[in-house]
């Protein structure tokens, strides 16, 4: 919940966010011998027989996982994302914490409209589904097919070593989004790159990364992205699609009479809502926004 917390500047101040930003890649590591159990529980056969080497040192460790480097027999270079021990039990007890706290921000005026209890269970919903790593296997391997662009790049998914617990990658080398130090205009021209894939993803595939904060973006020596973690996937039936794209044509064009009768049609306002009045208020909201830089707008109010 931090995590995502760490990515809504428009929620928090921004010392807060730098503070949780230290959650998208850190937590305490286990020692190896604690999460070889599970990687042979899960796939049934000694580890030896499984990779070809396993550097028991980790390169990330999260909250609900840890991640080490290996090589497959076959000698790909991969990565294999192992599940802490006991962290069902965990999320079960955060959770009670989680609605809890949304139940007295939901009492605080200025926040009410954010519908924190909605937000929990968005939240609830999406880490159960995280605690199974064939979820993130499917979803890795399905972004992965229909990825085009060149420069971001989709690690390889080996189902036969993965399982409930245990994900199998493709090893991508680099630094995170957050610790490059890529010179801004190759950032420039990598945030094109990744908005395009983006985009592709959400308005033709309907299915997309829907974590892309910056510790699932890596910047690899070759000046290319790579995405990493899939646990968490957004997806879209073409109807939402059409939906959406209309919402964001309507806006481009700044043509609030027809964003207001596509609200009303999509069934987001209230029967009784006049459209015209609608109208009128959209464009009162948004107009003032269409020429001002990214830095002064504040997404909170909007």
């Amino acid at each position: 919940f931090g995590q995502l917390l760490a990515t809504r500047p428009d929620l928090l101040p921004q010392e807060y966010i730098d503070e949780l930003a230290g959650l998208h890649d850190t937590a305490d590591p286990l020692p190896f011998e604690t999460l070889a159990p599970v990687l042979r529980a899960e796939l049934g056969k000694e580890t030896g027989e499984l990779f070809a080497s396993i550097d028991p040192a980790p390169i990330g460790s999260a909250s609900m996982a840890q991640v080490h480097r290996a090589r497959t027999h076959a000698g790909a270079e991969v990565v294999i994302k192992i599940q802490r021990p006991g962290i069902e039990r965990t999320i079960e007890r955060d959770l009670k914490v989680i609605f809890l706290i949304a139940h007295i921000i939901r009492e605080i005026e200025d926040l009410s409209h954010f519908d924190p209890i909605g937000t929990a269970r968005v939240f609830e919903h999406s880490i159960r589904r995280e605690l199974d790593f064939r979820h993130e296997l499917h979803n890795a391997a399905r972004i992965a097919r229909h990825a085009k662009e060149p420069r971001v790049r989709i690690p390889a998914a080996f189902a036969e070593l993965s399982s409930h617990r245990v994900l199998t990658l493709e090893f991508l080398p680099g630094a995170t989004l957050a610790q490059s130090d890529a010179p801004p205009a190759l950032r420039h021209e990598l945030a094109r790159e990744l908005t395009s894939a983006m985009f592709r993803q959400i308005f033709v595939e309907g299915v997309f990364h829907a974590d892309p904060h910056p510790g699932n973006i890596l910047v690899l020596p070759d000046g290319a992205l790579g995405l990493i973690d899939f646990g968490s996937a957004g997806r879209l039936p073409p109807s939402s699609i059409g939906e959406l794209v209309g919402f964001l044509t309507s806006l481009v064009r700044r043509d609030y009479q027809l964003l207001a009768r596509q609200i009303m049609k999509s069934g987001y306002a209230a029967h009784a809502t006049d459209q015209k009045e609608l109208a009128a208020e959209l464009m009162e909201c948004l107009d003032p926004y269409y020429d001002a830089p990214l830095a002064e707008i504040d997404l909170g109010p909007i």
